[in-house]
């Protein structure tokens, strides 16, 4: 074992080339993974398991993922790309998604073999937000680093993992007008894409109404939207504060 603790510098071998001191940094990973292997395997295994999950395959695609709740008036929708890789708008009427890898019981089915059957949900509530809550999952829920204790309140900007699934969180809620394109920006475009056949008609017509600041919601109501999963465990959705008794304490 006395290899594990060579130190070039100090047996007056000076790594001074590229090849030396990536030779050098591996040596120095090498002791690093020797130590966590004599002091902690479960950890090394659980890093290894990492390393070989579908997560992986997932970043490699080079995809930035994320989940967006945006609420237009009272409808809520969770916009994503962890679903086959592509930007979709998911509304629930429940206001609920559950996530997992069990089709006949979640929502948002991950393939990711550290997530378990039904592992949390992302959830909203009116005037409070959106929430994550972890269900009793045996790898847990991590909101920016944290492991969270059933319910996590969600803010824009959030970093979470579920199993090997990391993503980012972040949320709509508010929607506004902006000016309309200038007239000479307008030419400009015109002119640089070989000429525009006509314009959209809201171009001019509702400059009035943008100007004075008036919002306009997106429409996405044709977006695809998730059925509520009637089978869904009542054991997990029994947690969520307000299917509970009205004595019962959040």
């Amino acid at each position: 074992m006395s290899d594990l603790n060579f130190h070039p510098q100090q047996s007056g071998l000076w790594l001074d080339s590229p090849e030396d001191r990536e030779i050098q940094e591996r040596l120095e990973l090498f002791q690093v993974f020797s130590k966590i292997y004599t002091h902690n395997r479960a950890l090394l295994n659980e890093i290894l398991e990492l390393e070989n999950s579908s997560g992986k395959s997932l970043s490699r695609t080079g995809l930035f993922f994320y989940l967006q709740g945006v609420v237009v008036e009272d409808t809520a929708y969770l916009i994503t790309n962890l679903l086959d890789g592509h930007t979709q708008a998911l509304r629930q009427p429940p206001r609920i998604w559950t996530i997992g890898r069990d089709p006949r019981q979640v929502s948002l089915i991950l393939r990711d073999k550290r997530l378990s059957r039904v592992h949390a949900a992302i959830w909203y509530m009116p005037q409070q937000g959106f929430f994550l809550s972890d269900f009793d999952s045996r790898n847990g829920s991590f909101v920016n680093g944290n492991r969270i204790q059933e319910h996590c309140p969600l803010k824009d900007g959030d970093r979470i993992r579920l199993g090997s699934t990391t993503f980012s969180f972040f949320a709509c809620t508010e929607f506004r007008s902006v000016a309309p394109p200038s007239l000479q920006c307008l030419q400009r475009l015109q002119d640089s894409s070989g000429g525009i056949p006509t314009l959209p008609p809201e171009v001019g017509e509702d400059a009035s109404d943008n100007q004075a600041g008036r919002e306009v919601a997106p429409d996405i109501s044709s977006k695809p939207s998730i059925t509520p999963q009637s089978n869904m465990p009542t054991e997990e959705t029994a947690k969520l504060p307000w299917l509970k008794k009205p004595n019962e304490q959040i």
